[in-house]
């Protein structure tokens, strides 16, 4: 890739600004592709000379060191593209800091799915608990004798056979709706049975 100024630009590999690096070989070959921070430790360890022709763009512009410093800067192509992605040697602590980040990430979200797991986990337990309040509720499967003969001769009100059953229920269960627990259940009659949902 190049710029309307001749700047040789970097190409974007998985989600990482980094340019790949091409060298031409002695007998023209093109040789590689090469990160930057390959090419820059080449440099620093005298094992790349000036002269030795780049390319950034898959080998369609060769350029020396040399060259490139001349276009783009005195320390093209090792310094940094922007102020945000440095190259070289601070482009190998960015990556090892991303993997860094990359491995937290992992672990948070292995506990948040531990934490929905759990969080699951009770609402099956609610989810049971509903069910056998719904059987005891229920008017054709309500067996308590005790409760329909005091609703039934002792002229009991809905309200007071409710609080019977509330007494009696789950109390920990309970203990989470007991603000909404009335609002929930509409208080009448329906052929002599207790109650309807």
């Amino acid at each position: 890739n190049t710029s309307s100024a001749g700047m040789i630009e970097p190409d974007s590999i998985d989600g990482i600004t980094d340019p790949i690096w091409f060298r031409e070989g002695s007998n023209g070959e093109k040789n590689g592709p090469f990160p930057l921070a390959i090419v820059s430790k080449w440099y620093e360890r005298n094992q790349l000379i000036p002269s030795v022709e780049l390319s950034a763009d898959d080998g369609k512009r060769w350029s020396s060191i040399v060259s490139l410093r001349l276009r783009n800067g005195p320390t093209f192509p090792f310094s940094s593209f922007d102020d945000n992605q440095p190259s070289g040697k601070r482009s190998i602590e960015i990556t090892r800091e991303m993997v860094s980040n990359a491995r937290s990430e992992v672990v948070r979200l292995e506990n948040q799915i531990q934490s929905f797991i759990r969080q699951l986990g009770e609402e099956e337990r609610v989810l049971e608990k509903l069910k056998e309040m719904e059987k005891i509720l229920d008017p054709d499967s309500f067996t308590d004798s005790n409760v329909q003969s005091r609703a039934d001769t002792e002229g009991e009100s809905d309200r007071e056979v409710c609080e019977y059953m509330y007494r009696n229920l789950d109390e920990l269960f309970f203990s989470m709706f007991s603000g909404i627990f009335w609002q929930c259940i509409r208080q009448r009659r329906n052929d002599g049975r207790v109650w309807n949902i």
